[in-house]
């Protein structure tokens, strides 16, 4: 029986430790064609909150700009149309890999499956930038609004104070968004987030106003949860979730297009952005740091 090998990195984006952050694994297919059973298999050996596969590079006439096929799959197997934190760390893992890019290169183009591109652009030190689509949030019905805050209140193991309880728009349906007051102290809650299964959308996110004692200088905090989606429930941080979060707290903030803001997500594990909104693009720009745990070789 012939084994085939690839490589593979790992790494934590949106976070300089190894305790913070969101994990990923980076594994390199070149033109290899495994089949999707194959990738999930991969996925749930890897048990990872994120594993990108990255095919050999594309034909590019930017010499700044290298291309790659991308793709995300959970630790359960599943694949996602788009991960934020996934493509970061694998844009890491290519400039950390010498010689698959040229030194020249300072724009990565992802290119996945859906027909979604996504760039990752090099900043200082370990901080990378990225776009993703912006997202949009419509207030939810008052039978909604009674149904969502209820199951909330029940998974934060208190009653709660909801300022508002809104739903992704297109692109973003399977996301609501539930804002609360600092005084429910998001950060120091212990959450069950198995309460949050039948609300009606598959990612819930959480947020308020960053409390008094916040010492990141972050604007907003936020937490995900996921619990029919990944492993544990929660998403130690997510990139895709500040697709909605960007666009909400800029127009609540007053805050420019194209402005920055400083974004902390609270899980355990925690993680920092500083984001912004583009608003004649219809982008959001997530800029975090990236730190690389380790590298090896995976055999199937």
């Amino acid at each position: 029986m012939s084994t085939e090998s690839f490589p593979f990195v790992l790494s934590t984006a949106f976070s300089s430790t190894l305790s913070g952050g969101n994990p990923a694994a980076t594994v390199f297919i070149g033109d290899t064609k495994p089949s999707d059973e194959t990738l999930g298999v991969i996925a749930l050996n890897f048990t990872q909150p994120m594993i990108t596969y990255i095919a050999s590079p594309l034909p590019s006439t930017d010499n700044n700009t290298a291309a790659f096929n991308v793709r995300w799959f959970t630790p359960v197997g599943k694949e996602v149309p788009l991960c934020g934190h996934g493509t970061i760390a694998a844009a890491g893992a290519i400039w950390g890999s010498p010689g698959m890019v040229s030194d020249d290169v300072d724009t990565l183009e992802f290119h996945a499956v859906s027909g979604a591109m996504l760039k990752v652009h090099k900043g200082d030190g370990r901080w990378y930038e990225i776009h993703l689509p912006a997202g949009k949030v419509e207030p939810v019905s008052e039978a909604e609004w009674a149904h969502v805050a209820g199951l909330v209140s029940q998974a934060m193991g208190k009653e709660i104070h909801v300022k508002f309880i809104g739903k992704g728009g297109k692109g973003f349906e399977h996301m609501v968004l539930i804002e609360l007051e600092p005084e429910d102290d998001l950060e120091g809650c212990v959450v069950d987030n198995s309460a949050l299964r039948t609300t009606g959308f598959y990612i819930n996110i959480i947020t308020t106003a960053s409390p008094k004692n916040e010492a990141s200088g972050a604007r907003f905090v936020s937490r995900m949860f996921a619990p029919l989606r990944i492993l544990g429930g929660e998403d130690h941080v997510c990139g895709s979730a500040h697709c909605v979060l960007t666009p909400y707290w800029s127009r609540k903030l007053g805050v420019a297009s194209g402005g920055e803001i400083k974004a902390r997500q609270v899980s355990p594990r925690g993680g920092d952005l500083k984001v912004s909104w583009n608003q004649d693009e219809e982008t959001v720009g997530l800029k975090g740091e990236l730190r690389l745990l380790g590298r090896g070789e995976l055999f199937i």
